[in-house]
């Protein structure tokens, strides 16, 4: 009987004998990889996970090193305190202040707290800090302000006493998906906390109301209030900002190296302080059942004693701070010294070390941004010397983690992550590189990475590669950087019998195949996919995933499984000392891969031996497998014994192969390949190109080698047929296809050299250009062919190609030739491309059709045909795919319609289709006109989908059955249609979608709307079509500037802005050239947020630059948005992302790097684009004609017909605009909009669907905008009328009256400015009413302030001399006099009826409220005297009535904060000295009473909680109105999230925070406490 473990099959949980690895490790086991170093381009390593976190075969450290090259975990350290000297100071960073609070010397903390140890216990570790605390130098407070212990052996370690400090919160570590859990986690954790005051504010609640007594009934109200805030806190104010920590870097002068301690061990003390006063306080008493009322309402005393206790405890920004003892927390030093690293907490089992940079300044914590990394780690190498069955493909291998993953940006990838990737894997002589990772890119063979790339590869013999992309299943899929450069071998994704069996769980069985969604090549350049792996496995997952194993999938999968059987050839190379370079290890595992499509057959000997002796694979019985296309799988499957053998038998000899070919094609810009696609280049028959071969030595090739380099080389043209199973080489000749109804169709080939024109022989260096000729004439329309000319040494045919031009050509098919609408199911040979085992028949109505070259017989009996619509009959297998190669109809269509109809399955279950659509464009990549979509389909459903295109561009459409997809479709009907117009009177061409409508190159209607109208004319040449017209703008594009840089070059602000990037990481390999950043901020301003939401969608984009990442000559580029109070919102790269934000002024941070300082220089004023979606579309109208622009008549029906072949013409327009009415577009434009601004938008011509459109660009002229003008004028004349005249004489005196009293408020505090300001009173006895009262408000001020630097002085100061006190005194009085002398001089009753003649003013009604009748009757009679004698005008007044509030807010904040001599218990609470000076009572009494009356004086005249807030919650807090209090700050809050005013903010906090003190709530303390230091940031974060 077997064992249970032998039923499973092991062998595809990480797939390898398929790659032989099985057979190589049976016959070399010490060849596992040893050796050899393989760096990771990934999410990051998680330094813990099972199978990676000891040891590799041999004993060596599996991880050599973890680095974070994107700057997401990067903290500023630059500040720096020394302890020893008790001194402070900054360096390496201009913008980081070093404060008093950082250092410590004269205080002592408070005792440790900790509640969850033992009395004993506790008792004992107060002592051990006591003791500790005996040297006061010992403790330094940290940047979130708590005092830290440095325990002696930090000391003895660090004896200088200097340290580096930084803060970083936790969330911005964490991955996403970890996030996501420790949140969830954390908020209910919290409810329940909040859930426990909820039910003990009821309980006080009933405990009151059983008493029922009068006196009870304030406190009732006050806990009635406190619980509604509670509940408006928990949906009006939650926000989980996730703990802070302090981080700590000092030299270990010691071992002479940089160390650091994360402080976060403390903070599970902290959660475990709330979690046990929870437990202690609401625990139920099991004996007894129920408790009486006075036992209640003494158990809620104990409790709010308890509290109290607690709270006084609780970390205040104006009480002293717990310590915290460092020696429980772990000192790390960079990862690669001692291999150390450590874990956050048990909760996230987040593993992370460190890096320190720049002497100090920059701390890295290095943490996984996700898990894929690891997940590609464990297929590598990992070691499970218990379950060697879950090992990588290498487990003897060692690795470098190397994250180029963000974190910020949700893992993708930056240049900087890149390059500083690049030079880690320099740094660390890396034998291989491993990236599974990669973008889509525009441009070929050129950008900063593509250029360090193959310095790395090629000089520094580094093998890179590379994952192809899971873009498939269409071809000309593949991403960067595979398609820029050969630099690198990239890999696409197989999958076999046994990785089905292990990790997918499929009912049926299905044919082997690359995957469906694996990258197909060519490039744009005509490079190829280099190799296939396997693309799944089942390997180490990050431990915070909370699971040891994973299952992932793609070609991120395969290219660890090639790179691991890469790392067992170079680890038995290496042992056998046996030397190569990159391209000759290319050379190798390309000629010796197994093809999963027939290879070449009657090839000359010995190259037909070649392949029978180096591509085969071995296997004990026959698979079930599709043919697959060479541009699907490359050259196949990698074979690691077929490589080890090959290169045993051919070794590399560095002193006479270390060159490499470079191919470059000149009539394509210099291409790899020759790639033709479009109908005019694969139609117009026999076409010469340019072949030019480059001989590249190494630098350190010697120069007589290179004088004697000579090579003979045989050039062999190869043409796959791959839909037939056929290669077509030179020496089978074949012009027609030989139709063999009986299902025999395997002999259908063309010709090669009928299609391949080439010499025979080249000599090098004597013949390094050669021309060859591809004809297509004889090609099949419809149809992708792949071929090579493949060179061979004539010395050594056995090589193989030594290199070959690849040559991709798609001849498409146009609908108006292919005149038939029905095609058998068994006409499959045309459309089937890639290679998919099915039946060859043709079907009996087709017996007599003969196909030859380009001709269809075609039986017009039955079929009709058009130039836009085709229907195609199909059968889909598991994995089977279809492909069409169309050319659209040449007029302008905007979409294509894709109708699916299942006529018939195998089986009932539903099938899983997949369609995919792609179109090309120069120098853009295949992303911009892709489409892929996933389709379910049961018996008789039917399917519509629409997808842009555009005209005269092939169009590759696959329609097929998803690789798992089980069963068969028997009858599948698919209707190819297209749709759309010819725009006669567009500017551009109309090829361009809603991604390219937003950029500068839109296509589409341009509209300038200075010409008040535009002519629209729509030509129909496809068919009928029934319009529905429909005209919307709904984006605005704003340009901003940057703000922190100068039009003319200044040179310091060019040195403000530009900085040299130090360190390693921030120069290349030997070079010793290190990176410079630019950095410039823009000011961004969100005024007008959606009516629907308090957000507004914008996309913030830098042009051009945003678009490139691998193919851009700067080395990289991102984007930070900042909120007024410097918190991070968002951070923007390569990708162009829709970001949501509410209104505020925000700072957008650009960082552009380059180790070219010229460059640099030039951008020094580059802009942004911010395309603010409107919050309302604005509708333009739709004319029968011109005359309807601007007589707003002749109006256009929305709903017409457009016959085919006719043409229709109508005007787009707006409403005209005169001088009392404005467009009416205008009037829902964002008060930012200037004219000559850009609005975005489209001319939708059908409800449904919605690609039915035509893009459009509307240019804002300056008549949408002059409403606000218009009115601002009328304003201005209004004021003209009312002003009074006054002689020339009376204009100088107001003149300089303006002028003295402007200069005195610009003057800075000194003993001279009150001296000066009285002389100009004095001189100035004879002003009017409204001049003086500025003056002695100006005065008032000047009291204020120097009041309260005396109050400030005594405060701080214990002894206070007798003389200090007097002028204290002296100048309170002096200000209350000057209070009561403006007061008196401001008269009342004229202010309240002006604001009672104001009809719309908020106020009106306080003339009766506050005036008598007489009063009244005198104000109306002084209202009719004559104007001209009337001195009080509306300015007059409204500026009185600024003075009396400015007056009355001062008072109030004298008589609350300043009216006697500070109290000092404070003080001397610190100081341990007693406070002999109490208060008296009865002045108090008179106080409060005065106090009162004030704030009924101020509430008449404005609302305390707008103009004064802080004034206003310190008199609540003052007569201990709490909840009052309260509720004003949440509803402040509430109204504005973010607050441009930070120290508002921090106010506000710090008032929160004593009120939850005062009723007991300590999670809500806590979690301000930290989103305080999230919310509230001194200084912006590193890039």
């Amino acid at each position: 009987m077997a064992e249970l473990n032998d039923l499973f099959p092991l062998e595809g949980l990480v797939p390898k004998s398929e790659l032989q690895v099985t057979s190589f490790l049976d016959k070399y086991p010490n060849y596992d990889g040893r050796s050899i170093i393989v760096a990771v381009f990934d999410t990051g390593i998680d330094l813990g996970s099972p199978g990676l976190n000891h040891l590799t075969t041999d004993g060596k450290p599996k991880i050599l090193d973890a680095i974070d090259c994107t700057g997401s975990g990067d903290v500023d350290t630059s500040t720096i305190v020394n302890i020893s000297l008790n001194v402070s100071n900054t360096k390496a960073s201009s913008t980081t202040t070093v404060d008093e609070h950082h250092l410590l010397s004269d205080s002592l903390p408070n005792e440790d707290e900790e509640e969850d140890l033992q009395e004993e216990d506790v008792n004992k570790e107060k002592n051990t800090i006591n003791e500790k605390l005996k040297n006061k130098k010992n403790i330094l407070i940290g940047k979130s302000g708590r005092k830290l212990l440095i325990p002696s052996s930090w000391q003895e370690l660090n004896p200088s006493g200097i340290y580096h400090l930084g803060l970083k919160n936790l969330f911005e570590l964490y991955p996403s998906t970890l996030l996501e859990r420790i949140k969830k986690e954390r908020k209910s954790q919290f409810e329940k906390i909040q859930l426990e005051k909820v039910k003990e504010l009821k309980e006080k609640l009933n405990n009151i109301s059983l008493k029922n007594h009068d006196e009870n009934k304030k406190i009732q109200q006050a806990l009635e209030k406190q619980l509604e805030l509670l509940n408006d806190l928990l949906t009006k104010q939650f926000e989980d900002t996730g703990p802070s920590f302090d981080c700590i870097v000092f030299k270990d002068v010691k071992n002479e190296i940089w160390r650091a301690c994360i402080v976060s061990k403390f903070y599970s003390f902290e959660k475990e302080l709330l979690k046990r006063k929870q437990q202690q306080e609401y625990k139920n008493d099991d004996d007894e059942e129920e408790f009486k009322a006075e036992n209640k309402a003494e158990k809620n005393e104990e409790k709010n004693k308890a509290d109290k206790e607690i709270n006084e405890e609780i970390n205040e920004e104006d009480e002293e701070e717990d310590v915290i003892d460092l020696e429980k927390e772990v000192l790390l030093c960079d990862y690669r010294l001692e291999y150390k690293y450590d874990t956050f907490s048990e909760e996230d089992l987040l593993n992370y070390s460190v890096n320190i940079y720049d002497d100090g300044n920059v701390l890295s914590i290095v943490v996984p941004s996700g898990g894929h990394g690891t997940h590609v780690a464990g297929i590598i190498g990992a070691y499970f010397p218990e379950n060697p069955e879950l090992n990588g493909v290498a487990p003897g291998c060692q690795l470098i983690s190397i994250k180029i993953g963000d974190t910020r940006l949700g893992t993708m990838e930056t240049g900087t992550g890149l390059l500083r990737g690049l030079n880690a894997c320099y740094q660390h002589k890396a034998h291989l590189v491993n990236m599974s990772y990669g973008e889509p890119a525009s441009l070929t063979g050129i950008g900063r990475f593509k250029e360090k790339l193959e310095e790395l590869v090629y000089k520094h013999n580094v093998c890179f590669l590379t994952s192809a992309g899971n873009a498939g299943p269409n071809f000309s899929t593949i991403g960067a950087p595979a398609s820029l450069t050969d630099a690198c071998i990239s890999v696409g994704a197989y999958v076999s019998k046994s990785m089905m069996k292990a990790q997918y769980s499929l009912i049926d069985d299905v044919p082997e195949s690359q995957f469906t969604w694996s990258s197909r090549g060519p490039s744009l350049d005509g490079a190829n996919v280099t190799i296939s792996g396997l693309g799944a496995a089942i390997s180490s997952s990050t431990n915070y995933s909370l699971q040891k194993l994973i299952r992932m999938n793609g070609t991120s999968m395969s290219c660890p499984n090639v790179c691991g059987g890469l790392a067992l050839i170079l680890s038995g190379m290496k042992q056998s000392n046996l030397d190569w370079n990159f391209y000759y290890i290319k050379q190798v595992i390309q000629n010796t891969a197994y093809a999963t499509f027939n290879q070449p057959l009657s090839l000359q000997q010995p190259l037909q031996s070649f392949y029978n002796n180096n591509r085969k694979r071995q296997v004990e019985e026959p698979i079930k497998k599709h043919q697959m296309h060479p541009l699907s799988v490359g050259s196949g499957l990698l074979q690691v014994l077929n490589s080890f053998h090959y290169i045993l038998k051919h070794p590399f000899n560095p002193e006479t192969d270390n060159y490499r070919y470079e191919i470059e094609i000149t009539q394509k810009n210099n291409a790899r390949g020759i790639y033709l696609r479009e109908y005019e280049e694969t139609h117009r028959g026999p076409q010469t190109f340019t072949v030019n071969v480059k001989v590249k030595f190494h630098e350190d090739f010697k120069n007589f080698k290179k004088l004697n380099y000579e090579k003979k080389l045989k050039l062999v043209p190869i043409l796959y047929n791959i839909p037939a199973d056929n290669i077509i080489d030179d020496n089978h000749y074949n012009n027609h296809y030989k139709n063999v109804y009986n299902g025999d169709y395997n002999n259908n080939v063309i010709d090669a050299s009928d299609v391949i024109k080439v010499t025979e022989f080249i000599h090098i260096p004597g013949t390094n250009t050669f021309n060859t000729i591809i004809d297509t004439t004889n090609l099949f329309e419809n149809q992708i062919y792949f071929g090579k000319i493949e060179a061979y040494d004539c010395n050594d045919l056995s090589l193989g190609p030594v290199f070959f031009i690849p040559i991709t050509i798609i001849k498409p098919i146009k609908f108006s030739e292919l005149n038939f609408t029905t095609i058998n199911n068994n006409f499959n040979n045309f459309n089937n491309n890639n290679g998919i085992v099915n039946s060859h028949n043709f079907n009996n109505n087709f017996k007599n059709n003969i196909v030859h070259k380009n001709n269809i017989v075609k039986d017009y009996n039955k079929l009709t045909s058009n130039n836009y619509l085709q229907r195609f009959n199909y059968t889909l297998k598991s994995g089977e795919l279809k492909r069409l190669f169309i050319t659209p109809p040449s007029c302008n269509v905007q979409y294509c319609k894709v109708t699916f109809h299942c006529h018939q399955m195998s089986d009932n279950g539903p099938k899983t289709l997949i369609l995919h659509t792609t179109q090309l464009l120069e120098k853009e990549s295949y992303s911009l006109l892709n489409n892929c979509k996933f389709i379910s389909l049961s018996e008789s459903d039917k399917n519509i989908q629409h997808f842009k295109t555009i005209p005269n561009r092939t169009l590759e459409l696959t329609i097929g059955q998803f690789w798992s997809s089980v069963g068969e479709i028997t009858n599948l009907e698919i209707d190819i249609e297209f749709c759309g117009f010819e725009c006669l009177s567009s500017t551009v061409p109309l090829q361009c979608d809603e991604r390219l409508a937003s950029r500068n190159d839109a296509g589409g209607i341009l509209f300038d709307g200075n010409e008040q109208c535009k002519k629209i004319i729509l030509q129909n040449v496809l068919k009928n079509e029934d319009l529905n017209l429909n005209c919307q703008l709904n984006t605005w594009r704003e340009i901003l500037q940057p703000i922190n840089t100068t039009t003319n070059n200044d040179n310091n602000s060019l040195q403000n802005n530009l900085q040299l990037q130090k360190g390693e990481r921030n120069s290349f390999f030997n070079s010793g050239k290190s990176t410079y950043q630019l950095i410039l901020e823009y000011q961004l301003k969100i005024t007008t947020p959606t009516t629907n939401s308090a957000t507004e969608e914008i996309t913030i984009r830098a042009p051009i630059i945003s678009s490139l990442l691998y193919e851009s000559d700067l080395e990289s580029q991102m984007i930070m948005i900042f909120n007024s109070n410097k918190k991070l919102i968002k951070v923007l790269d390569f990708h162009e992302t829709k970001i949501k934000l509410k209104k505020d002024t925000y700072i957008c941070r650009l960082q552009l790097r380059h180790d070219n300082l010229l460059i640099l220089q030039k951008l020094q004023n580059y802009p942004l684009t911010v395309d603010h979606v409107l919050s309302k579309p604005l509708s333009l109208k739709l004319y029968k004609n011109v005359n309807g622009a601007f007589t707003d008549e002749y109006k256009l029906n929305e709903k017409l017909k457009l016959v085919a072949g006719r043409t229709e013409a109508f005007v787009l327009g707006f409403a005209p605009s005169g001088q009392a009415t404005v467009p009416e577009i205008g009037k829902d434009l964002p008060k930012e909009v200037k004219p000559g601004d850009l609005l975005y938008g489209k001319l939708q011509y059908k409800k449904a669907p919605d690609c039915a459109n035509i893009p459009l660009t509307f240019v804002i002229p300056p008549n949408l905008l002059s409403k606000s003008s218009n009115n601002n004028n009328n304003s201005e004349n209004n004021d003209n009328k009312k002003k009074i005249t006054k002689t020339e004489e009376e204009k100088f005196k107001e003149f300089l009256f303006e002028q003295q009293l402007n200069y005195l408020k610009k003057l800075k505090k000194n003993n001279e400015r009150l001296n000066l300001l009285e002389q100009v009173i004095l001189n100035n006895n004879n002003l009017n009413n409204i001049n003086n009262l500025s003056l002695l408000e100006l005065k008032l001020n000047y009291l204020f302030e120097d009041l309260k630097d005396q109050f400030k002085n005594l405060q701080n100061t214990l002894q206070n001399t007798l003389q200090k006190e007097e002028e204290y005194k002296n100048n309170l009085e002096k200000i209350k006099i000057l209070i009561d002398e403006i007061l008196n001089q401001i008269d009342i009753n004229e202010i309240c009826f002006y604001i009672a003649t104001q009809p719309k003013n908020k106020l009106k009604n306080q003339l009766e409220e506050n005036c008598d009748n007489n009063t009244i009757v005198k104000c109306e009679n002084d209202v009719k005297k004559d104007d001209k004698n009337n001195e009080n005008d509306d300015k007059t007044i409204e500026k009185k009535k600024e003075i009396l509030i400015n007056t009355l807010i001062i008072k109030l904040d004298i008589y609350l904060n300043y009216s006697s001599l500070p109290n000092k218990e404070e003080y001397l609470k610190e100081n341990h000295k007693e406070n002999k000076e109490l208060p008296n009572k009865e002045f108090k009494k008179e106080n409060d009473l005065k106090i009162k009356q004030i704030m009924k004086q101020l509430r008449q005249w404005i609302d305390p909680t707008e103009k004064c807030l802080l004034l206003d919650l310190q008199y609540d807090l003052y007569f201990k109105h709490f909840e009052f209090a309260f509720s004003k700050i949440i509803k402040k809050l509430e109204e504005n999230n973010n607050l441009n005013n930070n120290n508002l903010n921090l106010e506000l906090y710090k008032l929160q925070l004593k009120i939850l003190k005062q009723f007991g709530w300590i999670h809500w303390i806590v979690m301000l406490k930290e989103n305080r230091l999230v919310k509230m940031k001194e200084e912006y974060p590193l890039f």
